[in-house]
């Protein structure tokens, strides 16, 4: 009995250290952070753009509404 103990005690051990193993590895993986951090980048320089469209549109109407001094 005491043999089957110690074999089931050490196949026991030694699937915790493989579990262990595998799940801290998956919590350090950031493999996938990039990808994430490319969209979440595209998404502001597309806003951006955006804004800087509006600015620049805005600003020329008021200065196409400024009066010619000469003319």
């Amino acid at each position: 009995m005491l043999k089957l103990q110690i074999i089931t005690m050490t196949a026991l051990a030694a699937l915790a250290a493989t579990l262990r193993l595998r799940l801290g590895s998956g919590l350090r993986d950031e493999r996938g952070e990039i990808t994430s951090t490319v969209a979440i980048i595209g998404v502001l320089v597309v806003g951006a753009l955006a804004a800087g469209a509006i600015v620049v549109a805005r600003m020329q109407a008021h200065a196409n509404a400024i009066p010619n001094p000469g003319g």
